[in-house]
């Protein structure tokens, strides 16, 4: 968020001055909240589906212990 925030603090200085290098400032902050945010969702998915594999071995090793056994 800080960086969001620094980001517009930067385009309404272009705003009041027509400065091109705080726009140019504020697309880089804005760049790298952008970059901040596609980690932190990559890492999300990753550990969703280490969550959903995790659940699938759990109920297989439920399901094989209780389960009658049709081989006997």
């Amino acid at each position: 968020g800080m960086r969001m925030r620094e980001a517009a603090q930067q385009f309404e200085i272009f705003k009041i001055s027509n400065d091109a290098s705080a726009m140019r400032r504020g697309f880089e902050l804005q760049g790298r909240y952008f970059h901040i945010g596609k980690i932190l969702i990559i890492v999300g998915i990753v550990l969703f589906i280490l969550y959903i594999i995790a659940i699938i071995i759990f109920f297989s090793v439920i399901y094989s212990r209780f389960s009658p056994s049709f081989n006997s």
